[in-house]
């Protein structure tokens, strides 16, 4: 296995499942963290967003925070909304999606639009990581098993889509980056579907049985066309060609725990982070048979949100942040290689 270092450990207070660092140029040393959390009590859920700093130390320093209802997903939008605006959606556990602007005069997020339906909202993408555009497309995912697709244009959510692929929740939601009217959905009912935007009758353009439990995670590859990547409760990861979803997948990898979030490496095409619920974090080296060459197991729960920083100029290798459920735990680390090659594989 590659050498790890542990730069920093955070403790998030309440319980910790979702990491993205910002991929806008300029902003890429900011980090957002989310934490989702049952009140049994007062059966409340309760939540907190949390901006961090990454500073010259290779340490964060927490810059902004927001309660919440609970965070189950977040992503930032890669392209400007506008010359200089930077966006960021979460999928909340009262059902909104909300977006915030980043505001750099005061180092915080301002939340400006939102959505709501009547179940949690589970996870979240946007259409575009290719192009800055004036409008786009954000797809959610939720506990009903609905999917919904709303535009962003002025500042303003309309719902332009909505539809239930799945029986049981749907767990995840994804665009193909390089075809942004194909969305992938992935629930608990095992089912892995597509669906072409342009067709109005809502009919899945495939249905996938290849998983053997619930699936949780889909990514396209943004630096490689025709490259998908699906994580399930089944303990595995699975490549595929988007071109030919049939039975089987192009290739496949067991990691264990459970794949909750896999993302594709911002630097190069082969390389992909899984959170692996109950058996830590693991970077799967995908140039060919897929295998782990990474593995980080300094956290005591559930292993829940993994990305990538883009931003690697204070670092020897490549830094990611990770976070888990019930330690509460934020977590930076270092995966220490040569960049340089990396980034040409």
């Amino acid at each position: 296995m590659s050498k790890v270092v542990k730069h920093a450990v955070l403790d998030t207070e309440l319980y910790a499942d979702s990491v993205e660092w910002c991929p806008v140029d300029g902003n890429q040393h900011l980090l957002v963290g989310g934490t989702y959390q049952l009140n049994e009590t007062e059966g409340r859920r309760l939540g907190k967003i949390r901006l961090y700093q990454l500073n010259d130390e290779l340490g964060l320093d927490e810059v902004w925070g927001n309660d919440c209802p609970g965070i189950l997903d977040m992503k930032w939008n890669h392209c400007l909304m506008s010359e200089e605006t930077t966006v960021l959606g979460t999928a909340d556990a009262d059902g909104s999606l909300n977006l915030y602007e980043l505001k750099l005069d005061s180092m915080g997020l301002c939340q400006f639009a939102s959505a709501h339906e009547d179940s949690i909202a589970l996870a979240l993408d946007w259409s575009h990581y290719k192009e800055n555009v004036i409008s786009t497309h954000i797809a959610v995912s939720y506990s009903s098993g609905h999917v919904c697709v709303f535009e962003l244009t002025n500042s303003k959510l309309e719902l332009k889509h909505k539809w239930k692929p799945h029986g049981f929740e749907a767990w995840i939601t994804a665009f193909d980056y390089w075809h942004p009217h194909q969305i992938y959905t992935g629930g608990d009912d095992c089912l892995f579907r597509g669906y072409d935007l342009r067709i109005t009758t809502n009919s899945p353009t495939f249905t996938n049985r290849a998983h053997d439990m619930g699936v949780c995670s889909i990514q396209c590859n943004r630096n490689r066309d025709n490259i998908l990547a699906t994580g399930s409760y089944d303990e595995n990861i699975r490549l595929w060609d988007t071109r030919k979803i049939g039975k089987t997948p192009v290739s496949e990898v067991h990691v264990g725990g459970g794949v909750w979030r896999v993302k594709w490496s911002p630097w190069d095409r082969n390389h992909l982070a899984a959170a692996c619920m109950h058996n830590g974090f693991v970077i799967i080296d995908c140039s060919g048979e897929p295998s782990a060459i990474v593995e980080y197991n300094e956290h005591d729960s559930l292993a829940y949100g993994v990305d990538w920083c883009y931003s690697n100029a204070k670092s020897v290798g490549f830094l990611l942040a990770s976070c888990s459920f019930y330690d509460h735990k934020l977590s930076l680390w270092e995966w220490e290689t040569n960049k340089s090659d990396n980034c040409n594989s």
